[in-house]
């Protein structure tokens, strides 16, 4: 009984933890004309990166670490800091621009692993997605990732605002991180079927 009350508990502790995380798979299309940026990455001195606001409800990072293991190019999840304003009632946008540094951080077919984690005490409800946007005249697209994010927070304090929004944001070329994620969801998944699933069997 204490197995099976220690597993939901790690069970429950997980999707609270999963509540306040998402990733998705970046895919480098084949045919995709990749942008030049023969430059590398200059790291940010302030901690955490703050996006500076373009209008009302977007902001914007043009340069954000892209981390690549196979060519000696790490980086930890990096910290940052958005504008929010909760008068407006409104979903806010902030687009990070992917750039390939030095024209070697990706190439076609590679997938790009995104993972954005923030803390229980930020109440924001928050989506991750990416687009192809043309800036300028031409042929060329540049790779944006799109995060949306909105306040989830009821309070009863008078004058409680909510007015930024902070998370880790770690984008990476890197397999092994892949491989992580498998052989954390692979051990999840023993657990369930090793240890969940015939003590519930036991108690039917």
């Amino acid at each position: 009984m204490f197995l099976i009350t220690h597993a939901i508990s790690l069970i429950c502790l997980i999707g609270l933890v999963s509540a306040n995380t998402e990733t998705i798979l970046l895919p480098i299309p084949h045919y995709y004309n990749i942008p030049a940026h023969p430059s590398s990455y200059v790291q940010h001195l302030e901690s955490p990166v703050h996006a500076p606001m373009v209008n009302e409800t977007h902001s914007l990072l043009k340069d954000y670490p892209i981390g690549n293991k196979f060519k000696q190019i790490s980086v930890s999840k990096s910290a940052v800091n958005v504008q929010y304003n909760d008068k407006l009632a409104l979903p806010h946008t902030l687009l990070v621009k992917l750039n390939n540094y030095n024209d070697q951080t990706f190439k076609s077919d590679d997938t790009l692993y995104v993972k954005l984690c923030w803390p229980a005490t930020e109440p924001f409800d928050v989506d991750l997605s990416y687009k192809f946007i043309q800036e300028e005249e031409g042929e060329e697209l540049d790779l944006y990732l799109i995060i949306n994010y909105e306040s989830d927070a009821h309070s009863y304090t008078k004058g409680h605002r909510l007015d930024s929004f902070s998370f880790n944001l770690h984008v990476s070329n890197s397999p092994w991180d892949l491989i992580d994620l498998i052989v954390y969801l692979v051990d999840l998944l023993i657990i369930i079927v090793t240890i969940i699933l015939p003590n519930l069997r036991k108690l039917v």
